[in-house]
């Protein structure tokens, strides 16, 4: 990561509610009603804050949520499969840990005093998240199921990763 003069805010939000086709995240899926629903209050949310892009993990909720989020904010979005849920059994939890951070840092590096809206999975937040941020929230929060469009709001600068807000609490 670059040394950076200004913090760049980092805001990940869970994708919305989905409906699968079959068990787990490897069937097919998208946003219910409540789900577009719940996106275009994310939108709505969001739109005082200057985002300058959304990110998105490759399933269909996240990819779904993210372009309805971004039809509102009038900013790109792109697709980046290391954001994804890893596959029960057939990936690590360290190396998911790993991966969401290398793809949250370039990020970082890339919106260097901007906010960037990442969609992902509730799992890999709780996973990933704690582990990465220097004040992490209580140690329950990998355990801690987050809702449909819950948000985790972090800062990231040349003093390292700041948790300003996990659902539920402001730390």
């Amino acid at each position: 990561m670059s040394d950076l003069q200004c913090p760049c805010r980092v805001v990940v939000a869970r994708h919305a509610e989905a409906q699968y086709d079959r068990q787990g995240i490897d069937g097919a899926s998208s946003l219910t009603l409540d789900g577009r629903a719940q996106a275009r209050v994310l939108g709505e949310s969001m739109r005082n804050r200057r985002v300058a892009a959304i990110v998105t993990g490759s399933t269909a909720p996240a990819v779904q949520t993210a372009e309805i989020v971004a039809s509102q904010l009038a900013v790109s979005v792109g697709v980046r499969a290391g954001l994804d849920e890893g596959r029960a059994g057939v990936e690590a939890s360290a190396d998911v840990v790993r991966r969401v951070r290398d793809e949250l840092r370039d990020l970082v590096d890339l919106y260097r005093g901007e906010t960037v809206l990442v969609v992902t999975h509730g799992a890999v937040m709780s996973l990933a998240l704690p582990s990465l941020v220097d004040n992490p929230p209580r140690n329950d929060a990998a355990e801690q199921v987050l809702e449909p469009c819950a948000l985790v709001e972090i800062d990231c600068d040349a003093d390292g990763w700041r948790c300003l807000s996990w659902p539920g609490r402001t730390l």
